[in-house]
Order: C-alpha cells, then structure tokens, then sequence
C-alpha cells in the first residue's frame, strides 16, 4: 500500500468496518506584504505570490504575521503603531477585521509582535502598555494573552532585560518556549534574541539570552526544528540556534516588486496539501459481516472520489469479495490506493466417524482451518494432533468469525492371537485354566461359553474362537486328567489261542505307561515304554511272573500274574 505519513483505524462496531484517512501536514514559510500572501522557499528565500488579500484597503500596513493551527486563520497586526488592530487572514486570503486589542475596556496604543502557541491554542502579543508612540514610547515591554475573536487582552508578564528599555520587537512559538527578538539600530547597534518559558512567567519575567550580535532590522520571525527564520529588509535570514550563529539564505523580492514594501510579517502554515489514504493490507472478513470504506479526509475541503465501478460516494460498501481501489483528489493532486476483500467462513470441524484401529497404526487428527487458533484436550495448539493411545479426543478451532468443535472416540486393537500349547496330560491337582484373554474380544469355546478363560475339570478336546474389529484367532487342545483309583488290574490271563483273555490287558487308565515283567529270579522277561494292552506272554512257559507298572504320572503299580495255558 501506499501513502506514508497516513494511518488507519479500522474499527468493528456490530459487523461495520470504517477505513479513514489522515492528511499528511507538512510546513512551509509564508510572508505579508502590500495586499499579498507570499510563499517564501526556506532554501533560497524566493517569496512568490499565494493569495491575493481580499476585502482589504490596498496600502495598509500589516505586520506581525502568526497562523493558527486550530482554525486555520493566519492572524497580524493593522497599523502597529497608530491605533493598531487585529485582523485575521484565512487561507484563500480573506481579510476579516477583529477590532482594536484592548486591555481592561483600554485600547493598547503599541503592538509590535504576535504569537500563536500551538500547544496551548493560545494568541499572545508583545504590547506598550505605556502610552505608545503618541506618548514618545517606542517600546514594547509587556506580554498579554490576546483573545482572537475579540482582540480583548490579558495582561501576562513585564519582560527585563540587561537593556534600559527592553523591547519586543517580534516573537514566536516552539512548544511553550516563546523566542523573542530585540534591537536598536545604530547608535545602540545590536541585535539579540531571548527564550522564555512562558509556563514559568511572573508578572515581570526575564528571558534567557541566547544570542547578541551586531543590528540587523528584524521585521518578523518564525521558529522550526530549533531554527529562526526572520526577514530582514528584502533578505531571508536563519538563525541556528544550536550553532548560535545567523546565515544569510537569499533575497525574498526585489524593491520594485509588491510595491516596495517589505515583508513584515512571516509565519508557517499548512500548504496546500495532496490527499493521501490508506485502505490498509488486503483483508477477509466474516460473511456475515459489512464492510464499509470510508475515506474521510477531515483536514480538506474540495476532495473528490472515484471508486472501482464509477461511484463517486465519499464511502463505499463492500457486499461481495473482490478488488476495490478508490482515487481521492483535489486541487493540489491526487492519490489512489487498492484493497483486496476476501470472505472468511467460521472454522469447521471434523474428525470422523469414532474407529478402531488395528495392529499399532499411529492416526493423524486434522483440525486445520484458515487463519485459526486450536485448542487440544491435552492443551497443544496445533492444528494436528498424532495419538497412538486409546481415548476420547477433542478440540475446539476458533478464527475471527466463530468457533466449532469435534470429539471422536478412537480404540487401538490389535488381531488376536491364542495358543493352548501342546496337548498334553495334567497329573497335579493344581486348577487348570485355559486362558484366551485379548483387548476387546469376544470369545466362543466348545462348550457355548463367552468367558476369556475356561477351567478344566475332566479329560476332554477344547477349543475357543477368540475375535474382535481386528480379526480371529482359533484353537484346540486335548488335555488328559488321569483317574488312578480303582484301576483294574488282572492277575491271570491265558494265551491258548481260544481268543479270550489271550493278552495282559490293564486299566485303560494305565495306557501309555511303562511295564516290565519279572520271573521269580529277578530276570525280566518284557518291557514295554508304552504299554497298550498288547502283550500275550511271549511263549513263556506257565507261571507265576510279577508286573512293575509306571504310570504317565510317575507312579509305580506292582503285582504277580499267573499265565495259563
């Protein structure tokens, strides 16, 4: 964007935006000779005709020139000396008289110099209080606040210096230091210049001395940037108050110009100055909300404006997104600027659908929103969020046209997995528990049970289906609890081929166990690891023989067998 020295308030009040402008207000010399006001360049002296005096007797004397920043009304003084008066100038040269200055219904008969004090908004003037040159007095000793709209005074301060008769030859303003000059020409032959406070004033004040040289006619001056700028004759001189020193700048007219008259009265005031704006950075704004641009150039009159679309209204309201550039212009120039409008929706929200998710995958919540704040259930600010646990998580996302929400449930599972081992025979009277526990599963056995464990209580094949979001897992085992009580063991069996009782067959309890077979001497005569009712005496002889048997448990069953032919 454009336009320094601008600014702009942009301000919401129930959805309306106001963009406004400033003006830029630069200073620059101005002067009052014959019926003129002059523009004087700081750097070469030139003086140049600005306006025309309007309603005023060519001839007359003016001096004492100082403009007042409030109202925008240069103001001086008519015949100083002779029943002196005031007047004001405004900026197209329109002269309107105030009236005599006078002091307690008295008329001062001396004026020789006139400030304006910019911080105060007040109007002073260096005064005679002594009877004037009517009475042979040439000097201007006192100080009186002037009121501008009547000319009506109030007595300030007597002002001493190290002179006989202290004089008030011309005065200015910087801040509220109040800068004045005093002068005689040859015999006293000097030139001198004096700050006071005026905030520290008395009812006599004397004024710190900053500078005394030889005489220079003094016929008005200006301060700026701790510079004194006073014309001299037809000469613009500077005074440089941190150097303490006064330099020639250049001749302000020649004698034959403004009728030979001298500039006497010099002052700052506001030239005529190029609007300029600033409708700020390209910006969105929420739909339900109305922008209006409204370039309001209060410090000028005369301004015109010409909008994107041809519309010349001061102020423009924006209904739809878009460029929107506006020219401002008046008679010193013109600027124009340009604006991009987009619209911004309130945020919106989703993190799905509540899920589960499988085999230790990490998920990524996505809150993003343009131009947004975020705020987590865990406190982060990020428009993201990774979690590998279960839970509830949420966040709420805000922007400059409102705030939404979400929550979502997420579970972590994994497939299960359930393995029983081998099958295998339980010997000890420990509880046997087949357990198929997995996170979020349901479980279905062989016996119609929905527990995640089983107990075991008899020899039997179980099975179990275990299965959650993730997937299943099955699988079976055969456990063997054997009963070792009342076991039937025979003592006798008879091998003659008449197919009954032909073999050496115990308790089915004791299948799989290991037996040996004795004679009476100690000899064995078979021995089997894993015995299955299968022995039929081998062709021993007819007997008396003893068993030794172990069971799948460990235990030892012993006892005599008779074999009969």
């Amino acid at each position: 964007m454009t336009a320094l020295n601008a600014y702009i308030w942009i301000v919401l009040v129930l959805g309306l935006f106001h963009l406004k402008i400033a003006i830029a207000q630069d200073i620059e010399l101005i002067g009052v000779v014959d019926n003129n006001l002059v523009r004087i360049n700081n750097l070469t002296g030139e003086a140049v005709i600005h306006k025309e005096l309007q309603n005023f007797t060519k001839g007359e004397i003016i001096s004492d020139l100082t403009y007042n920043t409030a109202n925008g009304l240069h103001y001086c003084i008519k015949s100083s000396g002779n029943a002196p008066s005031l007047i004001s100038i405004s900026k197209d040269g329109d002269v309107q008289n105030i009236g005599p200055l006078t002091l307690g219904g008295r008329q001062i008969p001396l004026v020789e110099a006139l400030a304006y004090n910019a911080t105060t908004n007040k109007l002073y003037a260096g005064v005679s209080l002594n009877g004037g040159t009517a009475s042979n007095d040439f000097y201007s000793e006192s100080i009186v606040e002037v009121e501008p709209s009547t000319g009506e005074c109030q007595f300030l301060t007597e002002i001493l210096t190290s002179n006989r008769d202290p004089d008030i030859d011309a005065m200015a303003f910087s801040e509220n230091m109040l800068y004045i000059s005093d002068g005689a020409p040859p015999g006293a032959n000097f030139l001198e210049f004096y700050v006071l406070d005026i905030n520290s004033v008395g009812a006599s004040s004397s004024p710190r001395l900053l500078y005394k040289s030889t005489y220079l006619s003094v016929q008005d001056f200006t301060v700026d940037n701790n510079q004194i700028y006073f014309t001299e004759n037809r000469n613009l001189r500077k005074y440089s108050i941190a150097n303490n020193s006064v330099s020639f700048i250049g001749s302000t007219h020649l004698s034959s110009e403004f009728a030979g008259q001298l500039i006497r009265g010099i002052s700052q005031f506001e030239p005529c100055i190029t609007p300029r704006i600033e409708l700020g950075s390209d910006i969105s704004i929420c739909k339900n909300q109305v922008l209006m641009l409204d370039p309001d150039p209060h410090k000028l009159s005369g301004v015109s404006y010409l909008w994107q679309d041809g519309s010349t209204a001061p102020d423009y309201l924006v209904n739809k997104p878009g460029t929107y550039w506006v020219r401002v212009e008046n008679t010193c120039g013109f600027v124009s600027d340009t604006v991009r409008i987009s619209y911004q929706a309130p945020p919106s929200v989703n993190l799905g659908q509540d899920r589960i998710v499988c085999n230790d995958v990490k998920v990524l919540l996505d809150a993003t929103s343009p131009e947004a704040t975020y705020t987590w259930q865990n406190g982060s600010k990020n428009p993201t969020l990774t979690i590998d646990q279960s839970g509830s998580y949420w966040v709420t996302v805000q922007n400059t046209c409102g705030v939404d929400s979400d929550t979502v449930q997420v579970s972590f599972q994994t497939t299960p997995t359930v393995d029983f081992g081998e099958d295998r025979t339980v010997c000890d009277d420990n509880d046997i528990i087949l357990d198929a526990t997995h996170s979020d599963a349901v479980y279905t056995w062989q016996d119609g049970s929905d527990s995640p464990t089983l107990k075991v209580i008899e020899t039997g094949v179980y099975s179990v289906l275990v299965k959650n979001d993730c997937g299943s897992a099955k699988d079976t085992v055969a456990i063997v609890i054997p009963n070792f009580t009342n076991l039937m063991i025979p003592n006798v069996f008879t091998p003659n081929n008449d197919k009954i009782n032909e073999s050496f067959e115990i308790d089915s309890a004791l299948l799989g166990s290991s037996i040996s077979i004795f004679q009476r001497s100690g000899k064995a005569v078979y021995r089997s690891q894993n015995y299955q009712n299968d022995w039929n005496g081998g062709n021993l002889p007819s007997g008396i023989y003893f068993y030794l048997i172990k069971d799948v448990c460990g235990s030892s069953h012993k006892g005599t067998l008779s074999i009969l032919y």
